[in-house]
């Protein structure tokens, strides 16, 4: 009897972890996407809901303006455009918004409150990097530990192919989170 396993069954091993590599790569990608689409909503709401409490204090407060977050409120009976809220914003209604904009990730939160509307342009570059090395990382390290396995079992040549799809998975995986997809 020869030593190792045979061919056929190292090569159902190869395809496992192949398999196993794909799943957590797109497993960790949705978790990723969906977190970070629950924290740029989060985010809004809260600097929205840190506005109508200022207006509520005082109504002559201006909208937030800084480098993330770049604001605009509209009095009741005043044309947007007059108060300088970009074209491109105006026929939004209520709600959030991705903007399809080159650079980092920008959600368009426009609520209506006492007092007139407000729209809201959030960028968020920080997030956007963290969520793409964050991604990254646990795919190479999941590339890593798979080849391992797969190192016990299987022949140098196999190794290389496993080696290669999960390279090539995990770097497409975080071009695709880059491109905000």
């Amino acid at each position: 009897m020869p030593q190792g396993l045979p061919r056929k069954l190292r090569r159902v091993f190869v395809l496992q972890a192949l398999l196993a590599m794909v799943a957590v790569v797109a497993g960790l990608y949705v978790c990723t996407v969906v977190g970070r689409g629950m924290l740029v909503t989060q985010w809004a709401r809260v600097e929205a809901d840190r506005f109508w409490q200022d207006v509520a204090r005082d109504p002559r407060v201006v909208a937030p303006k800084t480098s993330l977050v770049h604001g605009y409120f509209v009095p009741a009976g005043t044309e947007p455009a007059s108060v300088g809220v970009p074209e491109a914003y105006l026929d939004a209604g209520p709600g959030i918004y991705r903007l399809e904009v080159p650079g980092a990730s920008q959600r368009l939160l426009v609520e209506d409150g006492p007092g007139g509307r407000l729209y809201m342009r959030i960028s968020f570059p920080l997030l956007d990097e963290a969520g793409l090395w964050s991604l990254l990382i646990a795919s190479l390290l999941t590339v890593v530990v798979i080849a391992m396995v797969v190192v016990e079992t299987a022949e140098v040549a196999d190794v290389e192919i496993v080696v290669v799809v999960a390279v090539v998975v995990s770097t497409e995986t975080s071009f695709l989170y880059a491109k905000g997809a």
